[in-house]
């Protein structure tokens, strides 16, 4: 089974503020899974150019914010990894919404 794990900023429902809300794309065999990370940025605050998609450190909280989406994005690596070798990665979507 094919799973893929990216952050997302989703651009497509800002706030009334401007900001949008930090995800974590999940792709399971071509079906996307979106888990809210509950963090908001400025759009002009996301680099979705560099390798790993992250906050510009430019932005205030940007140092304890990547290192909050880091964890949360290595936490569902882990997740995943261990259902992988169990198995059970049908389970992934049920599993991942009761944790994040």
């Amino acid at each position: 089974m094919s799973c893929t794990v990216k952050l997302n900023l989703r651009t497509s429902h800002p706030k009334k503020s401007g900001e949008c809300t930090i995800y974590l794309r999940l792709t399971i065999n071509r079906k996307i899974h979106w888990i809210n990370l509950k963090e908001h940025v400025h759009p002009e605050y996301w680099d979705d150019h560099s390798e790993l998609e992250k906050i510009k450190s430019n932005h205030p909280r940007a140092k304890r914010l990547n290192i909050k989406l880091r964890k949360e994005y290595n936490r569902l690596r882990e997740i995943i990894d261990q259902l992988e070798i169990l198995g059970q990665t049908d389970s992934l979507p049920n599993q991942t919404a009761n944790l994040f």
